[in-house]
């Protein structure tokens, strides 16, 4: 008897309109970007600036013996920053656009050869995945497409969804949330943008940050900020730590605040909050809320995946 290969379900019809929704057309949607593609860091700014009179190209590569070409490779996969934004139509949008501009500096650009007219470019995909066939299967070990997601009717006249469309490396990426992290309704009511992801990828993520100037601080309560909060630990169930990336003009209103420390105005309203719950687990009173500045995100987060590393050679 000839074996078939099962094919996946078909999408049930409402699925189906969901997923042939027009971003145009709805009011919250959710864009995927890379804040740092890893290559860039200061460490491999100093290679390349102690490299800079060597030659552009090296012509026998392919001679190489596989094992060693495999190896350079591998330092193509290095733990980058993937921004995740929510829009919403109404009169920022503009200026979410821009800052959502301004945070992709680290995404890859389409100006290359391979991206021809008529192919659609996905920004989030790393360089190892481009270069050629032997570097796209080595990729292909560590890099997988995530976060599909769906913001339904009750949020939103026009209900939409994706299917999985990011790359992202569970073991080494981080995810940056920015745009609307609680989106509200024409009636007040508020869905965390978190949710919109399906959990199966969402705890999978060992890495995750938020923009702090997206928690309102000081206008908006305590409670308000530890709602917020709440519902990114409880979603990344599988990170240690929260990092919120301040910019220079969060700064200016928060004078006194330590970044990159315990004693930060947020892990406060955090512990105050949490210490008097009674739904909570050890894991989420564990939780590290961490201020840093948004330049030094990617290093920061490259130095939380590195020290993960190297518990795991140890062990």
């Amino acid at each position: 008897m000839t074996s078939q290969i099962e094919k996946p379900p078909a999408p049930l019809p409402d699925e189906e309109a969901h997923l042939k929704a027009l971003t145009s057309a709805s009011k919250f949607w959710l864009e995927f970007s890379v804040f740092d593609d890893g290559l860039d860091a200061p460490r491999a700014a100093s290679l390349t600036s102690a490299a800079a009179g060597a030659h552009e190209h090296f012509h026998r590569f392919p001679d190489l013996p596989p094992e060693i070409r495999l190896k350079i490779w591998s330092y193509l996969v290095v733990p980058r920053v993937v921004t995740a934004c929510c829009f919403e139509r109404d009169s920022r949008l503009p200026s979410r656009r821009q800052a959502f501009l301004d945070r992709s500096g680290g995404a890859s650009r389409a100006e290359e050869p391979a991206a021809k007219e008529g192919l659609v470019f996905n920004p989030t995909c790393p360089v190892i995945l481009r270069v050629c066939r032997e570097s796209r299967a080595l990729g292909l070990e560590h890099y997988e497409l995530a976060f599909g997601w769906k913001i339904s009717a009750l949020l939103s006249d026009t209900p939409i969804a994706r299917p999985p469309r990011a790359w992202f490396n569970c073991r080494l990426d981080s995810l940056y949330l920015v745009g609307e992290l609680e989106a509200y309704d024409q009636y007040g009511f508020n869905s965390p943008m978190v949710y919109f992801l399906k959990r199966e990828d969402t705890k999978r993520v060992k890495y995750v940050a938020c923009a702090f100037e997206e928690l309102h601080y000081p206008e908006q309560e305590s409670d308000q900020i530890f709602g917020c909060l709440w519902h990114v630990v409880d979603r990344f169930s599988g990170a240690r730590r929260l990092l919120l990336a301040v910019t220079p003009r969060d700064e200016e209103g928060m004078k006194g605040c330590l970044m990159l420390s315990t004693d930060n105005v947020m892990q406060k309203i955090w512990n105050g909050w949490i210490l008097g719950t009674t739904v909570t687990t050890s894991s989420l009173a564990d939780t590290q809320i961490l201020l840093v500045r948004e330049c030094d995100l990617a290093d920061a987060m490259a130095s939380h995946a590195e020290e993960d590393e190297n518990k795991k050679a140890r062990r």
